[in-house]
């Protein structure tokens, strides 16, 4: 297919309904012939990120975030992302670093929290780890996908250390 015939726009909106139809080749493809437009709207470095990072080309994934979030620095899902990238790449600072921003907007965002407290037990920071986890569970509903992780990982970090992490009674009643 010529790609050529197609506006930025119309490559977005291509490249968006190959990957819900799990063309994901297709879809980096006409994103990529998108980033390449003049005038190429700034959605098109978010929605290439997603793709990178679903492919875990992660180093690829972040600099295309960064760009975006210059843009939109109120954008909570792509700093999420973003963070995500780095704890997948160890870079476990950086990724606390960016859901910190998040939870200074929105203090009870549980997959900031919850992922929050898995970079911070990879650093050792078992205080910081434990805030995050109590946050987490006294302020999502117990339907709430993170609330159910954060049990698990509190049960795991407990059942590791045999030492209960502090303040987790008031919890569970």
């Amino acid at each position: 297919m010529d790609l050529q015939i197609f506006d930025a726009d119309e490559l977005i909106a291509l490249s968006q309904l190959d990957l819900s139809n799990n063309r994901v080749a297709e879809a980096l493809e006409k994103v990529k012939s998108a980033l390449e437009r003049t005038g190429c709207p700034v959605v098109a470095k978010a929605f290439a990120a997603k793709i990178y990072a679903q492919l875990k080309l992660f180093e690829k994934a972040k600099p295309l975030f960064s760009s975006f979030l210059d843009e939109h620095p109120n954008a909570i899902t792509e700093r999420f992302q973003l963070g995500m990238v780095n704890l997948e790449t160890t870079d476990y600072d950086k990724a606390i670093r960016i859901w910190n921003d998040i939870l200074e907007i929105e203090p009870t965002h549980p997959p900031a929290l919850y992922y929050s407290a898995i970079a911070n037990l990879e650093l050792d920071n078992r205080e910081q780890a434990e805030r995050h986890i109590n946050v987490l569970l006294q302020s999502a509903p117990s339907e709430n996908l993170y609330f159910g992780k954060a049990k698990e990982l509190l049960d795991s970090v407990n059942s590791q250390s045999r030492q209960p992490l502090a303040n987790t009674k008031e919890i569970y009643q």
